[in-house]
């Protein structure tokens, strides 16, 4: 949670921003939202003629304002008009006012400005209603789907898993075409090579130099057959990183739909959360089966192979 505190004229205004992993605005909480800001502690007596006031964004773009709970509920929330957004604003006299906004990212923010004292206590009651909204997701759903961070970095690891294929092919091909084989038995393994400088450095046959200084020229030398064996366990790899990167970016790219960060339940939209939290139960159990599936079957292949 965020504050920032300002004076305006002899009355204090605090602005907080609640965080939460998601929040479902329903048509009660709407009404219990509506008589609590028509019941703020920052004005006097409930005013019958100065209401809440609802701005609600749509997803075309525009904003319809609604003067109370009833014309709001009576909106069909479809395509293009769906609301994704809200503002709830009450104004009193002199600087005294109270707003909440009810964001399309997910953010919870109250505004309220009067005498110190009643703004803490409007902003308590308040905040305790709003936190009523959060989802309160799992840490799963919290760390892979609302979080934006690991999508990012597994979007780099398959960035670099394609280089590193395209730059691996290109050397395959490379050394298809240029590379040679010859006896492994030339070819000195690891340090071995100084143990041949020293035994031929102890000896008088001139050969043993000989030898030693050629196969100097062969250190480090890799037969083509064994760099293309070692090109092809890397391509492999990438190809497999590649395709659980991607695997798991489609699985992501769909739980996403059913965690929004906002959702207003309203009209037409009850029976699409309904349908989302139904979908969103069957996509939770396939996963757990799909892991549990993969455990047995590791356990099996380890206990069997």
């Amino acid at each position: 949670m965020t504050r920032h505190r300002e004076y305006v004229g002899d009355c204090t205004r605090l602005v907080e921003e609640l965080q939460v992993d998601g929040f479902v605005v329903k048509p009660e909480d709407l009404e219990v939202l509506d008589s609590m800001i028509r019941c703020c502690e920052l004005f006097p007596t409930e005013d019958p003629d100065n209401p809440p006031v609802f701005r609600a964004s749509l997803d075309d773009g525009s904003v319809v304002q609604f003067h109370d709970v009833d014309e709001l509920r009576a909106h069909p929330n479809t395509p293009p008009a769906r609301i994704v957004g809200l503002t709830v604003t009450r104004l009193g006299d002199g600087n005294r006012r109270v707003e909440v906004e009810l964001a399309e990212s997910g953010e919870l923010v109250i505004d309220a400005c009067g005498p110190a004292g009643l703004v803490e206590a409007a902003l308590h009651r308040l905040r305790l209603q709003l936190r009523g909204l959060d989802q309160e997701y799992s840490w799963f759903v919290r760390l892979f789907v609302i979080d934006r961070r690991p999508r990012v970095q597994a979007a780099l690891l398959a960035i670099l898993a394609c280089a590193v294929l395209l730059y691996s092919v290109g050397l395959y091909l490379y050394a298809l075409n240029v590379g040679v084989d010859i006896s492994g038995d030339l070819i000195p393994p690891g340090m071995t090579y100084y143990q041949a400088v020293e035994g031929a450095i102890r000896s008088d046959d001139v050969g043993d130099k000989l030898d030693v200084l050629l196969i100097g020229n062969l250190r480090g030398f890799m037969n083509v057959t064994d760099f293309l064996q070692s090109i092809r366990t890397t391509v492999i790899a990438c190809l497999w990183a590649i395709l659980i990167l991607g695997a798991a970016a489609w699985i992501l790219w769909h739980l996403k739909r059913y965690y929004p960060p906002s959702f207003f339940a309203l009209g037409h939209q009850q029976e699409k959360l309904a349908r989302m939290q139904r979908t969103r139960d069957l996509w939770v159990g396939a996963i757990i089966v799909s892991f549990l599936v993969n455990l047995v079957a590791g356990v099996l292949v380890a206990t069997l192979g």
